[in-house]
């Protein structure tokens, strides 16, 4: 098995007012009654900025341009309140995208966080946790560890 990703497993500041395009590629795709759409992609004071505008059931998205393979991977996130929807960070392996790390957290005050892998489009796992802050208060980084050969060891979550 050929464990590629497509994600930076090194540390991007943005400290540009445009995504690195040899780097980043801000998505375009629908989800169900949303859509993902690049003009919610931004960046601002050196934070990437993916907005969830007023209104509508839309994001934004960027995915790395370059391949990687096993890992630790992280981001630091701050969670807009916006209740009903959720904010993501996952890994997929290409070409079929079918395999799947995610860390999905609920953007509301409630701290409930999923952590779910993904295999041949099949959900293996899902792990539903209550983090003990609030997640829309401030920043807090998120990260997991694959090794390329078993399924992921589950991520952690932590200020």
């Amino acid at each position: 098995m050929i464990s590629t990703f497509r994600v930076s497993s090194t540390r991007d500041e943005f400290d540009s007012s445009e995504l690195d395009a040899g780097r980043w590629n801000a998505s375009a795709s629908t989800l169900g009654r949303s859509k993902i759409e690049p003009e919610n992609v931004g960046i601002e004071d050196g934070d990437l900025r993916l907005t969830v505008p007023e209104t509508t059931l839309n994001g934004g998205e960027i995915e790395s341009i370059d391949l990687y393979g096993p890992g630790f991977y992280a981001a630091r996130i701050k969670v807009p309140d916006a209740p009903g929807s959720i904010t993501g960070f996952f890994l997929y392996q290409s070409p079929d995208l079918a395999s799947e790390i995610d860390i999905e957290m609920y953007n509301d005050p409630s701290g409930t966080v999923l952590f779910t892998t993904y295999a041949g489009g099949e959900q293996t796992h899902t792990e539903t946790m209550t983090l003990p802050f609030d997640p829309t208060a401030d920043f807090h980084d998120y990260a997991l560890f694959y090794d390329g050969e078993t399924l992921p060891s589950m991520p952690t979550a932590s200020r």
